[in-house]
């Protein structure tokens, strides 16, 4: 019996394959866009993140299923609510597409972007055939700069939080790479074993130790007013740097990661007052640059 030719090239199995993961991914980034909005205006109130479901802060009338899609329903809706016609606040949006655009951009630079560290040694590229060590991978660095994104707006909103909010990241970069430590693609030394358990084990603590220097060099670059402020809370944002991305990048991760923080808030906060959103902010208790304290 001879073998027929597939109706569906090879390569256009691939396009296809390829186009449906890219654009899963952007509908889960987009999902979780949308949980972060939830959390960002919850977490700092005291509210729980999942009861009760999405409601119009001005009317309370709980936001029907067909009007809770992301970017997607804000968009059919023009920016309105259906009950009220009160204005939902287009930042809800903007953060929905930044977020599923990020779940993008992560993904390519994950599959395309060299793993080196100013000359370190690194481990062998992960590809996306690797499962699912790249995926650990992937989920780590996505939910870092996720994580980051939602500090970023509840500090720019006038609230601090402190570290729990770091807490989910750092447990699981910490934690995965003990199965996979192919995950941080610069390992932390030369071991006989470079994919064992401990070395992703010492991966994570070199990480933590690299938070903890850099955590000090600020409390001694300081004024004493400043350096009282809680040390754990300041830690809480480079701990999980430093433990993702490992302490060869942490030495210019961490420094670039303040800088970018402490404008962005400060960004944020004037394009508030050009674009007052009531719903939204909140007093500021926390100048610009008390978010990388």
């Amino acid at each position: 019996m001879q073998p027929h030719d597939p109706l569906i090239p090879l390569w256009a199995m691939e396009l296809m394959a390829s186009t449906f993961l890219w654009t899963w991914l952007f509908c889960v980034g987009a999902t979780v866009g949308s949980f972060l909005n939830v959390v960002v205006y919850r977490l700092p109130l005291g509210k729980n993140l999942a009861f009760p479901g999405s409601y119009c802060p001005q009317c309370g009338h709980p936001i029907r299923g067909s009007d809770n899609i992301p970017i997607i329903s804000w968009l059919a809706l023009r920016g309105r609510c259906r009950d009220c016609s009160c204005r939902i606040p287009p930042r809800y949006f903007f953060v929905e597409l930044t977020v599923a655009t990020l779940f993008l951009v992560v993904l390519a630079a994950d599959i395309y972007l060299p793993p080196g560290a100013l000359g370190f040694p690194t481990r062998r590229l992960l590809t996306p055939h690797d499962i699912p060590a790249f995926w650990c991978q992937y989920f780590i660095h996505v939910c870092l700069l996720t994580t980051f994104l939602g500090f970023v707006l509840i500090v720019a909103d006038g609230n601090f939080i402190g570290s729990r909010l770091f807490l989910p990241i750092t447990l699981a970069a910490f934690v995965l790479p003990l199965l996979w430590p192919q995950i941080h693609s610069v390992p932390a030394a030369i071991y006989p074993e470079p994919n064992s358990w401990y070395a992703g084990l010492l991966d994570g603590l070199a990480g933590f130790t690299a938070a903890l220097v850099f955590g000090q060099i600020r409390d001694a670059t300081r004024s004493p007013r400043h350096a009282v402020c809680s040390s754990f809370d300041r830690l809480g944002w480079a701990a999980a740097v430093g433990i993702v991305l490992g302490w060869q990048r942490s030495l210019y991760a961490l420094p670039l990661a303040s800088l970018l923080l402490t404008w962005t808030v400060h960004g944020l906060r004037q394009l508030y007052r050009i674009f007052p959103e009531p719903e939204l902010s909140a007093p500021s208790v926390h100048s610009s640059s008390e978010l990388t304290e």
